[in-house]
């Protein structure tokens, strides 16, 4: 007579076992779920993203992306021209308000990259997006024969099936 567990006898009674161990599939009687239909576009009831909805929207409120980009990009080539002054006289410059101006390497670098991705984001408005990755049409791969038989260079001919006999 054999003792089991208490913990073997819940996993019994959790996994019906049937005959064979080895052959039984715990998981046959499982029931998976339909996988649903493979649907494109937007789903019923969405807001369309971008619908002239938004741009009717932004004109009512007298509020143009572009040129605030435009003005943004304007405002921190100043600000970077100022840097780049600062860096070159290479002394503290005292402001209007008493407060004194030194030049910051991290500050330069976080205005040059705000000037990148301003340039980014608005040369998508001048010219369509071109596909990183280049599609060229280049001819397939030739193969290749190599020679097992030991015999000093001959000819190698390309074998075909009609060759073979």
């Amino acid at each position: 007579m054999e003792l089991k567990s208490k913990m073997e006898q819940e996993l019994e009674d959790l996994i019906p076992l049937e005959s064979g161990i080895a052959g039984a599939d715990p998981t046959a009687s499982m029931v998976q779920p339909e996988e649903p239909p493979e649907k494109r576009g937007r789903k019923p009831g969405s807001i369309n993203r971008h619908s002239k909805a938004a741009i009717r929207r932004l004109a009512q409120c007298g509020f143009d992306p572009i040129v605030k980009m435009v003005k943004l990009y304007e405002q921190v080539e100043k600000e970077i021209d100022a840097l780049v002054k600062l860096r070159s006289t290479g002394t503290a410059v005292i402001k209007a308000d008493g407060t004194t101006a030194k030049y910051s390497f991290m500050a330069h670098a976080q205005l040059l990259t705000l000037q990148q991705k301003l340039v980014g984001d608005l040369l998508r408005y001048a010219y369509a997006r071109v596909p990183e990755t280049l599609q060229i049409d280049a001819p397939p791969p030739t193969g290749i024969v190599i020679n097992l038989s030991g015999t000093p260079k001959q000819d190698i001919k390309d074998i075909t099936p009609e060759e073979e006999d």
